[in-house]
């Protein structure tokens, strides 16, 4: 299947913007990487990428193509785990986002193995912008965030309880919120959009600091290189151990329920259906609110 392995290559391409980055993510030369996507511009009579500095970027059809192909090539992993020799493993793909992962996470993966090990678990971390694109295109099948953007491509499965809360280091317990250095997450995550929000909402401008992950924000607050809005599953331990206390403010805890979402268009795998009644018959998650 020359065409579908010209596909995979184009994909990479297409995310990683760089025909050079491609070839050694594929482990395979750049001309080889060129002529794979000259094939599927042969193929489909026009032009998907152009030169953009020292990368590439993708055409209309690219990027026209670059979706349909994802998706497609999702399908086709589907597909692998339904039928043929293989049916019986039971795999199952969940994305989380960082918050959840290094919290409540592992735990619920580890019981449902234990429970259920039939079933082959790989987790992927996303931050919520990659998420939910990924779960739009049908690239995993379960994923675990927050609020869900305003569409009909994915459906709420379960819920569970989440609070946002402002947290520091115990020198910092009387810190005045509105002028104290605030860390921030990066673009693209769920924390940093409700941090932006509640600056609105209490009407400040603090001086802010961004920190790439949340386990380094919550060593930051720790070190007092800051406050954070964060997730109080992700800042309990600390709490418990004194390496953090909550800072009172009048707009907060903000409750922000953590999510299990599936793609609308995808129908749940028995891995899948298992994973959900785990989630919660363990109480970890609950039956969503309507």
């Amino acid at each position: 299947m020359k065409s579908l392995r010209s596909m995979q290559v184009f994909l990479e391409v297409a995310h990683l913007g760089s025909i050079r980055a491609a070839a050694a993510r594929l482990d395979l030369s750049a001309p080889a990487v060129s002529m794979a996507v000259a094939e599927l511009q042969r193929e489909f009579g026009c032009t998907l990428i152009e030169r953009a500095g020292r990368g590439v970027r993708l055409t209309e059809d690219g990027r026209e193509l670059a979706s349909l192909g994802r998706r497609a090539m999702a399908l086709l992993e589907q597909a692998k785990d339904a039928v043929g020799s293989d049916r019986r493993a039971m795999r199952l793909r969940i994305t989380a986002v960082t918050t959840t992962a290094e919290s409540f996470v592992p735990p619920l993966l580890e019981s449902f193995v234990r429970a259920h090990p039939e079933c082959d678990v790989d987790l992927d971390v996303d931050n919520r912008e990659r998420l939910f694109d990924r779960l739009g295109h049908g690239e995993v099948e379960l994923a675990i965030a927050g609020r869900p953007p305003v569409s009909p491509a994915c459906r709420i499965l379960a819920s569970r309880h989440n609070d946002l809360v402002i947290v520091g280091a115990p020198r910092s317990e009387h810190a005045d919120i509105g002028s104290a250095t605030w860390l921030l997450r990066e673009s693209g995550s769920g924390t940093r959009a409700a941090t932006r929000e509640l600056f609105a909402t209490l009407g400040i401008a603090p001086p802010v600091r961004s920190v790439g992950s949340n386990g380094a924000v919550r060593a930051c607050a720790r070190a007092a290189l800051g406050i954070s809005l964060i997730s109080h599953d992700a800042v309990a331990s600390d709490i418990e151990a004194g390496q953090l206390v909550i800072l009172p403010s009048p707009a907060t805890p903000l409750t922000r329920n953590i999510h299990l979402l599936a793609s609308a268009e995808r129908t749940l795998s028995r891995a899948a259906l298992r994973f959900v009644a785990h989630a919660k018959e363990t109480g970890v998650f609950a039956a969503p609110e309507h």
